[in-house]
């Protein structure tokens, strides 16, 4: 598995429909180095850094957000890294 892999798999996949552990949708917008989320059509007030992503992503596969607790938005990140659109035979 290579980071910039991922990282383009996220890009190619903005606008999809993601869902985190305990089944809220949302989406996101890549703005150059991070993503901004929206759920249920609003901006969420946080931005993911590609460091966060990245940082999240070098611990794949995850079994619970508490592995990525100390990263901005685990929730959001869990359900963008463990969605099989993403992990498509990398984790």
């Amino acid at each position: 598995m290579t980071l910039n892999e991922v990282w383009s798999r996220i890009c190619r996949l903005q606008g999809a429909i993601f869902k985190t552990v305990k089944g809220h949708s949302f989406d996101y917008i890549v703005d150059g180095n991070g993503l901004f989320i929206f759920r249920d059509g609003r901006l969420i007030n946080r931005r993911l850094t590609l460091t966060d992503v990245l940082n999240a992503a070098e611990r794949c596969p995850l079994e619970t957000t508490t592995e990525i607790a100390d990263c901005l938005g685990p929730s959001y990140l869990f359900g963008i890294l463990m969605d099989p659109r993403v992990r498509s035979g990398l984790w």
